[in-house]
This record gives C-alpha cells, sequence and structure tokens, in this order.
C-alpha cells in the first residue's frame, strides 16, 4: 500500500498565477503548500506593472478591488512605434477608462504579499524564503518537491515561479 501525500498539491511561486491556484484549491477545501523563494512574497520583483481587466480576480477573491493594494486605476493608454531615427506616440486618454476600471497600476511586492495572505486566508500553508531545488520523481510520476534533502510529497505540483531563474 502506497503511504499517502503530505499535501493535495504543492504550488512553487506566489506571483499572481502561484497564489491565485493556491487560493482556489485551499477554498475548496483542498490541503495546499504554497512556497515561494523571496521572504516576504514579491520582494524579489523590482516594479510593477498593469493588472488588466480583474474579472479573473473576482471570480477568486470577490471584492478583491476594494480590499488589494493598488496604486491608482489607468487613465490612459499608449502605444508608440520606432523606426532608427524616429518616434510617433498614439495616446489614448479618456475618463472612460477610469470609470471601467479596466487597469489597475500595481506593485508586485505588495500585490504579492497581499495575495499570499489571502492564499494563508483561504486555508494554504504559505512558505516563503524557501528555494525549491527540483520536482521529485518517481518511476516517471512526480512525487512531490525536494529542498536541502527533504521530500515533500503531493498529488499535484504546479510550477509558477515566472520567468526569474533560480538562485
Amino acid at each position: 500500500m502506497e503511504a499517502m501525500s503530505e499535501f493535495d498539491a504543492i504550488v512553487v511561486g506566489a506571483g499572481p498565477a502561484g497564489t491565485s491556484a493556491a487560493i482556489k484549491m485551499a477554498s475548496s477545501g483542498m490541503n495546499v503548500l504554497l512556497v515561494e523563494r523571496a521572504d516576504p512574497p514579491g520582494t524579489k520583483n523590482v516594479s510593477g506593472g498593469v493588472l488588466w481587466g480583474g474579472n479573473d480576480l473576482e471570480k477568486i477573491i470577490p471584492g478583491w478591488e476594494k480590499q488589494a493594494p493598488y496604486e491608482r486605476v489607468v487613465e490612459s493608454k499608449a502605444v508608440g512605434f520606432l523606426t532608427r531615427d524616429s518616434l510617433i506616440n498614439i495616446d489614448f486618454r479618456s475618463r472612460r477608462l477610469a470609470e471601467k476600471a479596466t487597469g489597475h497600476i500595481v506593485l508586485r511586492a505588495r500585490l504579492d504579499q497581499w495575495l499570499a495572505r489571502k492564499a494563508r486566508e483561504a486555508g494554504a500553508m504559505v512558505i516563503s524564503g524557501v528555494t525549491v531545488e527540483r520536482v521529485a520523481v518517481q518511476d516517471g510520476v512526480v512525487k512531490g518537491v525536494e529542498q536541502g534533502g527533504d521530500l515533500i510529497t503531493s498529488d499535484v505540483v504546479i510550477l509558477a515561479e515566472g520567468a526569474t531563474p533560480p538562485g
């Protein structure tokens, strides 16, 4: 008889994708571990960006817009075209962008910490400051993750560690 896993799912990476997955699974009663190498989550991000739409986040965290730490609502959009020696910009500004709140300017360090708190509130175990060294595979089947020689077992591993290489 095979031993039971410690977790139903392990999510590696506490950015928007990883925390959203952890929140959704933990909210449905799954035993979830969310592992993030930054301590606290988000501190390895050096900038922000625009969170467009927000409809998907609304499905995961109802009323998120009233709670989330965003800087402001997007009020203009621009696109630029470059040649070797010139630039042309097209800039669109409208109150309707702010009224519909189609985009929110975020600082990832603040947003990721908030999302990690939401994952914890949903019931996920959140561990930060830990780098997962490898996915543990046995007989061609993922069994969990390894860190520091320790095996943490799970039925599912979701890699949401983003584009930054480990280290």
